[in-house]
Formats: C-alpha cells, sequence, structure tokens
C-alpha cells in the first residue's frame, strides 16, 4: 500500500530496506550452501556498489544509481532511513513527491560523481579503491535543500531541544569538511557533493519558478 499511495518518503526507506534484505538473503544463501561468504561480497560489490577506481568504474557505472540505493551493514541503514524519514516528511510538506525523488537521485549521483573524482585527485589522502554506498550523499542533498529554504525551521533536538535546522545542516557540513582525509569509512566527498547539490537544485526552482519537475 505504501509503495502504491505513501508519500515518496517512505516508498524510498522500503526500497532501501529491500535491498538490505535482498543483500542479506544472498549472503545467508551462500553460507547455507557452504560457499565462501568472500565470494557474495565480492559479487554484491562488483555489482551493487560504486568503486572509486576509474576501471572499476569503467565496467560498471549503474554503480552511481544502486550504490545509493546499497546498505550493508544494519546500523548504516537505521541511520541513514531514519535521518531520511525526518528530513523526507519536512521536505514533503514544502515540494513535491517528483522534487523529492528528483533531489535524491540527482544528489546522490553527482555525491558519488565527487567523490569519485576526488578519490583520483588526491589518492594518498583518500586512499585507492574505495568502495562508495549508502544513501548519506542522497540524504544530504533533501536535508541541505530543506535547511536552505526554511533555514528557520525549527526542530526537536533528541525529541527534547528546538534548534534551527539550519544549525543542524552548518554542523554535518563542518564535521564532513574536518574529516576529510581521515581513516573512518565515511565518503564525505560524496556529502558535501550531495549538500551542495540541494543548495543548487533550491535556488533553480526558487529563481525559475519552474513547473516542469
Amino acid at each position: 500500500y505504501q509503495l502504491r499511495a505513501g508519500t515518496m518518503t517512505n516508498r524510498l526507506i522500503i526500497v532501501n530496506v529491500c535491498v538490505f534484505l535482498v543483500i542479506v538473503l544472498i549472503k545467508k544463501s551462500f553460507l547455507l550452501f557452504n560457499i565462501d561468504p568472500l565470494i557474495s561480497d565480492d559479487w554484491i560489490h562488483q555489482l551493487l556498489d560504486l568503486n572509486s577506481s576509474l576501471s572499476a568504474f569503467i565496467r560498471a557505472p549503474w554503480g552511481l544509481v544502486t550504490s545509493i540505493f546499497t546498505h550493508e551493514q544494519f546500523g548504516h541503514l537505521l541511520f541513514n532511513m531514519l535521518f531520511l524519514y525526518f528530513s523526507g516528511r519536512f521536505f514533503e510538506q514544502y515540494f513535491s513527491r517528483k522534487k523529492l525523488w528528483l533531489t535524491y537521485l540527482i544528489g546522490g549521483i553527482c555525491g558519488g560523481l565527487l567523490e569519485l573524482l576526488a578519490n583520483n585527485l588526491f589518492p594518498a589522502m583518500q586512499g585507492t579503491n574505495v568502495v562508495i554506498l549508502g544513501a548519506s550523499g542522497s540524504i544530504m542533498a533533501i536535508f541541505t535543500a530543506l535547511a536552505f529554504y526554511q533555514p528557520n525551521l525549527q526542530v526537536s533536538l533528541f525529541g527534547i531541544f528546538p534548534i534551527r535546522i539550519y544549525f543542524l545542516a552548518l554542523f554535518f557540513l563542518f564535521k564532513d569538511l574536518i574529516n576529510i582525509g581521515t581513516d573512518d569509512q565515511i565518503a564525505h566527498f560524496a556529502h558535501l557533493g550531495g549538500a551542495f547539490i540541494g543548495i543548487i537544485i533550491v535556488l533553480y526552482w526558487s529563481k525559475k519558478r519552474n513547473n516542469f519537475f
């Protein structure tokens, strides 16, 4: 019912959860038949993730799209889906479902491209053959677009402390900036790329008053 008539936020969450469950089932199936789990991991990475290696990207360019729906760790999925639910729910109060979908997709793709570019221009800083996956870049696009469009919107931090949303956006952007180059397994350039696209999209909509999307 949610896929047919629910909000775009709920639809995106369902798709992400379903992809995660399929990955879990594939891994369990490999274990059931006593197949080396490394084989299933390698297969999943090649099929769904975005690899920062140019040669790997050329062989599997669809990773720009599939990676933004892919999570392999439950904690990663849980945090991203909570963040998506929070930001998407507010986003849809001001914009259409289609605009949420476009922001998610374009923000995620552009974030992946920026991460890909950064990893090849600054390999010493970023490392080599970095695997990029998760909806974080897409969600940052949605969240930053919302914060840029409604900077004085008040939200409850931890359900207790009222805070303006642009303070949270600045915090996340600052956190990504200062952690660039650290070995924390987080695609900071993808986050920043998504955030930048979120701002550009809102500026475009506000300036053009374009109803095409």
